[in-house]
């Protein structure tokens, strides 16, 4: 009889880090990572090939956003719902307790105020789907409504100092955020990555721990966190995509289109995007109305959608 070969044990090729006590990085030091050969940060195999931003002085390290919408809401938040739903080594529910919180999100999608885009959706069934849009609703919104009888005590408070440590950063406030709310992000965050290894022995991943970083950018580019996300970009983006219909005349392409809203009237939202539904019309229009006035707000309820409607507020 033939022997049976053993099998040779998966390698788990994932970057952890362990700590989140390590000096930061400083742009003064930025050359001193691939200009000298015996540096263990071999960013780039030719230390001739530098880069361009260095001819004009431009900050290598504080200079670049960490962008929260990928290393927080679809960074470390994902990874951390992912772990809930389906790996049994990060905190995986019972069948009943997914159908719990299933349940909370079909509610929860009856009652969504009209001015917000999408719904939660199937939490089970669509976790590693979710679009950003829907993690940051989850993580500011729902969060704890959905977990607090279904995560246990430790695991729940672990969740919302993610919850809390965002919270802190101003969301769309363009001015300057408090120190103190800084400072006590900075620290609760902190705490949620060395919570993830130590006490859960959850894996850090890069996302987890750059998540400690974000309330640094706060503080170095004077505004609130969601002021610095890539939404506005990507919703942008998405004007080029209904306008590009080819990769020949791109320029040409985007200039008859501009022309063409602009001598037809066509009605665009805030960001550019020309409104094609009759619901999005209307929800701009009442933004715009409400924009203008000194009214206050109502909360209304539409009995044939189930939807509460709270109208929108525009800060100045």
């Amino acid at each position: 009889m033939s022997k049976k070969k053993k099998r040779n044990p998966k390698v788990v090729k994932t970057i952890q880090l362990l700590n989140v006590n390590a000096p930061p990085r400083v742009d003064e030091d930025f050359l001193n990572y691939h200009e000298h050969t015996d540096c263990e940060d071999d960013h780039i195999p030719n230390i001739s090939d530098r880069s361009p931003f260095l001819d004009i002085d431009f900050p290598m390290i504080s200079g670049f956003v960490i962008d929260p919408m990928h290393t927080v809401h679809g960074g470390s938040f994902l990874r951390l719902l992912e772990g809930l739903v389906k790996v049994p080594a990060e905190g995986k529910l019972s069948n009943h307790l997914l159908a719990r919180v299933d349940k909370k999100l079909s509610l929860f999608k009856a009652c969504k105020p009209i001015e917000f885009d999408r719904f939660v959706r199937s939490f089970t069934e669509c976790v590693s789907k979710y679009k950003h849009h829907e993690l940051r609703h989850f993580l500011y919104y729902l969060i704890y409504p959905v977990f607090h009888d279904v995560l246990d005590e430790h695991m729940l408070d672990h969740a919302m100092k993610l919850h809390e440590g965002m919270l802190l950063l101003g969301g769309f406030n363009p001015n300057p955020i408090p120190q103190e709310d800084i400072d006590l992000s900075s620290q609760i965050l902190k705490q949620y990555a060395k919570d993830h290894h130590e006490k859960f022995k959850f894996p850090i991943r890069f996302s987890t721990h750059e998540t400690i970083h974000v309330p640094d950018d706060c503080e170095n580019f004077k505004c609130g966190v969601e002021c610095m996300t890539a939404y506005v970009f990507e919703n942008f983006e998405r004007i080029f995509r209904q306008i590009l219909r080819s990769g020949n005349l791109v320029i040409e392409q985007m200039t008859n289109r501009l022309i063409e809203r602009s001598k037809f009237i066509l009605p665009t939202n805030y960001d550019g995007l020309i409104l094609t539904q009759f619901e999005e019309m209307t929800r701009e229009s009442q933004k715009v109305e409400l924009m203008f006035s000194d009214q206050s707000v109502v909360l209304g309820f539409n009995e044939k959608k189930k939807r509460i409607s709270i109208p929108y507020i525009c800060y100045h």
